[in-house]
């Protein structure tokens, strides 16, 4: 693969922004009587995305803050911090984000195909 191709393939990849999303429509539906007029498979459908979403949240906002403490000791120490170590120290964590977001994707992929079902 040459470098267009792989710059190409990291583009298609992009993550979601984990600490971007939101579900105050999903909560506004759950606190009012409107959900009471959704189908059971529409409101199971919209849960199971939202729980992933807050999956993908939570594990996006450890890796931020493992991050920022990762630079803010380096500060504290006077050192900098080695781009080989920052990769090892947090390949899991990319890994583990990049399989929730892939989960997200999917999850997103079923609630909008169960939205789109003529009723």
């Amino acid at each position: 693969m040459d470098e267009q191709e792989e710059d190409a393939s990291i583009e298609d990849r992009s993550i979601i922004p984990a600490l971007q999303l939101r579900e105050t429509a999903y909560q506004t539906l759950l606190s009012t009587s409107i959900a009471n007029y959704v189908e059971y498979e529409l409101i199971f459908s919209l849960s199971e995305a939202y729980s992933m979403q807050a999956v993908y949240k939570q594990i996006g906002g450890q890796l931020s803050e493992a991050a920022m403490n990762m630079a803010a000791y380096a500060t504290v120490a006077g050192t900098s911090i080695d781009n080989e170590q920052f990769q090892q120290q947090f390949r899991g964590y990319f890994d583990i984000l990049l399989a929730g977001e892939t989960q997200l994707l999917e999850t997103y992929a079923t609630s909008i195909e169960t939205l789109e079902k003529p009723r």
